[in-house]
């Protein structure tokens, strides 16, 4: 048998009913408590409580605010049992209480600030903290500094949560393993939310040519929901002489301006605007986040570079794309990630055909300390309809007087009409030392269109020689290139450079 709490005054409020989810003992000992003075059941409540066993303490506690609702003490151990089970509901609704007998206590408002937290209230959280912070701790050492950074920092106020954390460093003693964690968290904010620029050089050294990128960028907020993006790109797309293809280099280069808002916990829209020698080209996304893990963004691209292949990349190949990417956390240790979409691929203003596809990936970290394990799935399946029927598209790359069958052969394996690979990958990460990482990956994949095996490597490094300053550097090879290129070797080269001001 169990014991419910049913209408009454005070100890006579504790009456014998089932409830199957307490213990035997448990429900005892609220029926005993019955029969004890206040004083008594107040530090049952606080036992209880501490002893892990809310329901106990809840059934107790709530006896005594029938007999006296203003009782402070019961009032802050329910509220601090509420939030110590993550209880953000309970929290809020015994804070608000509280606060009611005791307006502008600073215990209340820390619990109403911590239960909104639970609720993923995040910009009222860091309100009520902020507040209490200003009126109440203006000139000492505020001791819910930790919790003011986590609530600024999920509500995306990244500057208000840098000053917390620098408040935190200078103003606390902290121990080496919180102090740590603290500095950890100053330089991700530093690093994801400070002015930076920067500049990328990335190459894909095929069988029968290569492409060049070069990549100059500057970010900054704007203000705590906004961060501005302008960047320029320039690629360089090289074709070596081969039957039925010309030799040539051509370039290309497009300049584009982004701005990424965060409005509150879960809502993230991005758009962009930008111009090349294919005209204007735009994107609009959002993303709504379910939890720090798993999140899901619907996007739409216009005009964008297609890379399918190196002849299409030298014809400055672009597309129109639409779909839906999501990133979800099935476990701790067990990751899943999926985009898929529909798009129009278009050569010199000619729609050349329309084509969807899914990529799927699904990570299981076998081992976070110390070195990183990670062994992975990858697929991706895709089918594609070459619509244009106009063989001058392909003019400009194909060797004069190639007849009529091989401009079609070429207009045709612009895209690829079918992918279908499926693969597995691992990867090892570390680091070194403070300014030193590494990653290594190796994976082999099988594709069923061409019926072939291959296998791909990579070595990637970063450098931080100053928390200012990110050096990256990626070595790798793949026996079958992806999309259209596939059957080529290729080799892959990046090294970008970070500065943050």
């Amino acid at each position: 048998m169990g014991i419910a709490l049913l209408s009454g005054g005070g100890g006579a409020g504790l009456r014998a009913a089932t409830d199957l989810s307490l213990p035997i003992e448990d429900a005892a000992m609220i029926k005993q408590a019955a029969d004890l003075d206040i004083e008594q059941r107040r530090y049952l409540t606080y036992l209880y409580a501490r002893l892990n066993k809310p329901k106990v303490a809840t059934a107790i506690g709530e006896s005594i605010l029938m007999e006296n609702p203003s009782d402070r003490q019961t009032l802050l151990v329910l509220a601090s049992m509420a939030t110590e089970q993550r209880d953000g509901e309970a929290a809020v609704q015994l804070a608000e209480r509280y606060l009611r007998f005791y307006p502008g206590d600073n215990q209340g408002r820390y619990f109403l600030g911590a239960g909104y937290y639970l609720q993923r209230r995040f910009v009222q959280s860091a309100n009520v903290l902020r507040e209490l912070k200003r009126e109440q701790y203006a000139h000492r050492r505020y001791p819910y500094e930790t919790d003011l950074a986590s609530a600024s920092a999920s509500a995306g106020q990244w500057y208000r949560a840098m000053l917390s954390y620098q408040s935190l460093l200078r103003h606390h003693e902290l121990g080496d393993e919180l102090r740590d964690e603290v500095r950890e968290a100053l330089d991700r904010i530093y690093r994801e939310h400070g002015p930076h620029v920067a500049a990328a050089w990335r190459g894909v050294v095929l069988d029968n040519g290569e492409v060049w990128r070069t990549e100059a960028s500057h970010a900054m907020h704007l203000n705590d929901l906004h961060w501005w993006t302008v960047a320029g790109h320039e690629d360089r797309v090289a074709i070596e002489s081969v039957p039925g293809l010309r030799s040539r280099t051509v370039r290309r280069a497009d300049a584009e301006m982004g701005v990424r808002s965060r409005w509150n916990a879960r809502w993230t829209t991005e758009a962009g605007l930008g111009h090349g020698g294919a005209g204007w080209m735009s994107e609009v996304r959002a993303r709504y986040t379910f939890a720090p893990s798993r999140t899901v963004e619907f996007g739409t691209w216009w005009n964008e570079r297609a890379t399918d292949s190196l002849v299409l990349e030298s014809l400055n190949g672009r597309q129109d794309w639409t779909g839906l990417t999501a990133s979800w956390q099935l476990e701790a240790d067990l990751s899943l990630g999926i985009k898929a979409g529909m798009r129009e691929v278009y050569v010199a203003g000619t729609r050349l055909g329309q084509g969807d596809g899914i990529e799927v990936s699904l990570d299981q970290t076998l081992r976070r300390h110390g070195p990183q394990w990670i062994v992975g799935y990858r697929g991706a399946v895709a089918s594609f309809n070459t619509g244009a029927t106009d063989l001058t598209l392909v003019d400009p790359t194909v060797r004069p007087g190639l007849p009529p069958g091989g401009r079609r052969a070429v207009l045709n394996n612009l895209v690829s009409p079918r992918i279908n690979r499926h693969g597995m990958g691992w990867t090892l990460t570390d680091n070194l030392a403070d300014a030193w990482s590494y990653r290594l990956t190796v994976g082999g994949d099988y594709d069923f269109v061409l019926d072939s095996l291959g296998f791909n490597a990579g070595v990637a490094g970063m450098f931080r020689p100053r928390k200012s300053i990110e050096i990256q550097g990626e070595l790798g090879y793949s026996s079958n290139a992806s999309a259209s290129n596939a059957g080529n070797e290729a080799v892959l080269l990046n090294l970008s450079f970070r500065f943050h001001y």
